[in-house]
């Protein structure tokens, strides 16, 4: 309050400064009358009293200068002074005066800049709950110390049950996929996240529920072994095992194509719309070997290298 009222007193003596020199004026002659008739109670005249007064107050217009700068008045007074000549010279120098503000402004703003990378980067906090407290693990290898690797999940799940000494540990993976919803399939980026990963960061979903153990639970329900690069009495045996312990053989004619690239990719985009055609798994996996027997028995051969299907 006592500056903003500094800063009033000093502005209005700057825009008002005939009613401040006034009000100084009036406040001189209220003293210089009170001594006065302090004077002539001791026996002096009038004229007297008023000259000896003087004498005791000073110079009536040294006071009221000096009173008008005790206000303000003087120092906004030689601010704009001094700012009135500083545009006169800026403005017949206009060159220099182009390049010297250029140069402040390049300056600023690169000043500016390091100084938001520095906070954001080494002063300001992490907005996590204990931000001191999180570390990033990876594994190494003794042959290549100098790459490090993100563990994968039967490694985290080891880690969570063995050791004692995180309180979450989480990590994700980026990928594209095909979204499906809409007129239009789209192809957006997706992040999967463990369980952990939210629950690590003190974040709760703005919408929906949060991961649970069921989310992560490792294995799968079905799983297809491929073996159509290593024939068995002529013949290309696969093999499925299903969560009810089952083992499914799915023999054909094994065809001695050479190499070949891209079966395993068809054999799964293959596989993947047959169930969505709705037949059952084995009658899928039987379905879609099928297709890649016949296709590589019909594959057209372009070079003299791999072929591809």
């Amino acid at each position: 309050m006592r500056l903003f009222r500094i800063l009033r007193n000093r502005i209005r003596a700057l825009v008002g400064r005939d009613g401040v020199v006034d009000e100084i004026h009036e406040e001189i002659q209220f003293h210089l009358d009170a001594r006065s008739v302090e004077h002539q109670r001791r026996g002096l005249s009038p004229d007297e009293a008023r000259r000896a007064a003087l004498r005791k107050f000073g110079n009536p217009s040294v006071v009221e200068d000096q009173g008008y700068d005790v206000r303000g008045g003087g120092v906004m007074e030689s601010f704009v002074q001094d700012a009135r000549y500083g545009m006169r010279l800026l403005w017949k120098q206009r060159g220099f005066s182009a390049v010297a503000l250029l140069t402040l402004a390049l300056g600023t703003g690169a000043t500016t800049a390091i100084f938001c990378v520095v906070d954001a980067a080494l002063i300001r906090p992490l907005p996590y709950d204990k931000p001191e407290q999180l570390v990033r693990v990876g594994l190494v290898a003794f042959s290549r110390p100098d790459v490090t690797t993100a563990p994968s999940l039967v490694d985290m799940d080891d880690w969570r049950t063995l050791t004692h000494v995180f309180s979450h540990l989480g990590t994700t993976k980026s990928e594209t996929a095909i979204l499906l919803e809409g007129s239009d399939p789209e192809r957006v980026n997706v992040t999967l996240a463990t369980l952990d990963y939210l629950p690590m960061y003190g974040r709760t979903p703005f919408i929906g529920r949060p991961f649970t153990a069921d989310d992560e639970q490792l294995g799968a329900r079905a799983v297809l072994v491929k073996g159509g690069h290593r024939h068995i009495d002529a013949q290309a045996l696969d093999v499925l095992l299903t969560e009810n312990g089952i083992f499914t053989e799915f023999r054909t004619d094994y065809i001695n194509a050479g190499e070949v690239h891209g079966s395993g990719c068809t054999l799964s985009a293959a596989l993947a719309a047959c169930l969505a055609k709705g037949l059952n798994l084995e009658e899928a996996v039987s379905a879609a070997k099928k297709y890649v027997t016949d296709a590589i028995r019909n594959a057209t051969r372009l070079g003299h290298g791999a072929m591809p299907l």
